[in-house]
């Protein structure tokens, strides 16, 4: 057995193999071999401590790859059609997007780093590793199910830019964020029950509901570009921004309870804002809807509250105080300064 207590950088050197004398070495430290122009892993180490480099290559398969890899497994930017031949296990990340993979067969079953799988042609995550230590990325693929994802995932979800119409078989639990955007979901039944410490994404797809959606958010939460007409379902809490513009809302009935950043409701087809959330610590924008009135608008916003380009005729309703700018031009009355100062505290600029 030899053993080598250092790095072997062999990248850029335009190997079309690896040399013989690698074949059997336990290499402590990292290797390197990307950027070359190899088809085949065949006399690789066989045991690697820390990272193992292989991308940008001309790989079709891992056959051949070490057994064991301390470190991190990247074979991004190849030509890969499997995962054949990969580490059982890896103590790092596992990189294998920028591929022709159809499936994760052959994938590490355990990656106690981030795993990524995007930009390949999956239609399926059977075989996907159980669990991961880091993010989960399977964005941009041919993906109708999450069906085989992960069990549970310490990082971030990516599943956006696929085909799915459902989000049944995601983990269970998402200790980052969630992104679900750019598919045809017409719900979010299945989404994780719990994201504890990031955003949810879910705009830009065909939702008529946000029932599903987690009860809390520590982040912000996006439902923009769907077809909603009503909040119903929302998360109770979301620690971030509450974004739902583009979408057919008529009510904010099912809005959040707090929203700790800002509320974003513009272009809809709003004529109240009841349901709204009672105070918002950023800013509060309901532009570009049908409001005759403000009646249910938060009591306090501490940011600037913005209700331009609708038909209010009345400033009614309008919050109590603004710690930011006040914005009401383009309605059907032109408002003064003077008649929006006296129904709101603003400590802004108003722009009427």
């Amino acid at each position: 057995m030899k053993i080598i207590d250092q790095d072997v950088d062999i990248s850029r050197l335009y190997l079309t193999e690896l040399p013989e004398f690698l074949s059997g070495l336990y290499i402590n430290g990292n290797f390197y071999c990307s950027s070359n122009q190899l088809t085949s892993l065949q006399g690789a180490p066989e045991s690697v401590g820390g990272d193992f480099y292989c991308y940008q290559n001309h790989l079709t398969s891992l056959q051949g790859a070490p057994k064991s890899v301390n470190g991190s497994f990247s074979c991004y930017n190849n030509q890969l059609t499997s995962l054949q031949g990969a580490p059982k296990s890896v103590y790092g990340s596992f990189s294998c997007y920028n591929n022709h993979l159809t499936s994760l067969q052959g994938a590490p079953k355990s990656v106690e780093g981030s795993f990524h799988c995007g930009n390949n042609h999956l239609t399926s995550l059977q075989e996907a590793p159980k669990n991961v230590g880091g993010d989960f990325y399977c964005y941009q693929n041919q993906l109708t199910s999450l069906q085989g994802a992960p069990e549970s995932v310490d990082g971030s979800f990516h599943c956006g830019n696929n085909h799915l119409t459902s989000l049944q078989g995601a983990s269970k639990s998402v200790y980052g964020s969630f992104s679900c955007n750019n598919n045809q979901l017409t719900s979010l039944q299945g989404a994780p029950e719990s994201v504890v410490g990031g955003n949810f994404y879910c705009s830009n797809n065909q939702l008529t509901s946000l029932q599903g959606a987690p009860k809390s958010i520590k982040g912000s939460f996006d439902c923009t570009h769907n077809q909603l007409t009503s909040l119903q379902g929302a998360p109770e809490s979301v620690d971030g921004n509450f974004i739902c513009n583009n979408n057919h809302l008529t009510s904010l009935q099912g809005a959040p309870k707090s929203v700790y950043g800002s509320f974003s409701c513009y272009n809809n087809q709003l004529t109240s804002l009841q349901g709204a959330p009672e105070s918002i610590k950023g800013s509060f924008d309901c532009t570009h809807n049908h409001l005759t009135s403000l009646q249910g608008a938060p009591e306090s916003v501490e940011g600037s509250f913005y209700c331009g380009n609708n038909h209010l005729t009345s400033l009614q309703g309008a919050p109590e105080s603004v710690k930011g700018n006040f914005i009401c031009y383009n309605n059907a009355i032109k408002f003064t300064e003077e008649q929006v100062r006296s129904v709101c505290k603003v400590r802004g600029y108003v722009f009427a």
